[in-house]
């Protein structure tokens, strides 16, 4: 009986000790923050993310663990960028598209603890992203800043758009 006693002690200051954080807000994919408008930063954290059920944990990046979602709607034209980074925290960012009932990885990044994983990607107008991030297998979990930008085409982008050189000057562009 005394060792019951011990023991119930014993669970029950541990069980004390041990408070689990409660989940982000943006801890399913069914609950993705949304990123309206760019330049955009956002201060999220995998303290206290799960992993839900059918989220992909594997990829060409590897393995992640304590998940958040974003979701960008409407795409516009151009090429998003995506940089997570935070004190202490082993990044991945993947960025999935939408479609009728999957969703496909495009691109994928990773670091190690307190590094910057970036990721960037040509969007389709009025397409739908997700993008979830975490930390690698077995590091710290912490809080992040995620900055997305938005890289516009310039106004040349297309045969039609091109603008007139007159031969023997110099002009100054860009492909970005």
């Amino acid at each position: 009986l005394a060792l019951c006693v011990v023991t119930a002690a014993v669970v029950s200051v541990a069980g004390a000790g041990a408070r689990v954080a409660e989940p982000p807000p943006n801890d399913d994919r069914a609950t993705a923050q949304a990123i309206e408008s760019f330049p955009a930063t956002i201060d999220g954290t995998t303290v206290g993310a799960t992993v839900e059920r059918l989220d992909p944990q594997k990829s060409q990046c590897g393995t992640i663990e304590s998940t958040v979602w974003y979701r960008i709607t409407q795409a516009p034209d151009g090429t998003v960028a995506l940089t997570v980074q935070g004190a202490g925290l082993a990044p991945v960012v993947r960025v999935y598209s939408i479609g009728k009932s999957s969703i496909n990885e495009i691109d994928c990044a990773g670091a190690k603890a307190s590094g910057s994983a970036k990721v960037a990607w040509e969007t389709t107008r009025g397409a739908g992203y997700l993008v979830v991030v975490g930390k690698k297998t077995g590091t710290s979990d912490a809080a992040f800043k995620l900055n997305a930008q938005l890289f516009l085409p310039p106004a040349n982008d297309s045969a039609r758009q091109a603008a007139r050189l007159p031969l023997r000057t110099q002009t100054k562009g860009t492909t970005l």
